[in-house]
């Protein structure tokens, strides 16, 4: 699964927390129009922004960025318990790339 396929698997994720058990149809349904128009155009967004990084970014950030975007592994539950530490990603725009 490659950096299309990573963001996809997230959308679907992102719909599936966020709106239980509900079908694809209806997430699309509750969603706004806006939101809708974001998830269906995130594929092309990443895409572009992933170049954007690569031009711009340092070489140790886009080792960071290529790793996120390695094939989805399953991970074991037992493994998400803990303290965490969150680290953001942005791609593109003013900034190409900032972790």
């Amino acid at each position: 699964m490659g950096g299309t396929g990573m963001i996809r698997f997230f959308i679907l994720f992102i719909a599936m927390v966020f709106f239980g058990q509900a079908s694809a149809q209806e997430w699309r349904d509750a969603a706004s129009a806006f939101d809708r128009d974001r998830l269906d155009s995130a594929p092309s967004n990443l895409t572009e922004s992933l170049a954007e990084a690569r031009a711009g970014g340092s070489a140790a950030d886009i080792a960071k960025v290529d790793a996120l975007l390695t094939p989805f592994q399953p991970i074991d539950g037992e493994a998400l318990q803990g303290d965490w530490k969150i680290r953001s990603v942005k791609l593109g725009g003013l900034v190409p790339l900032t972790i």
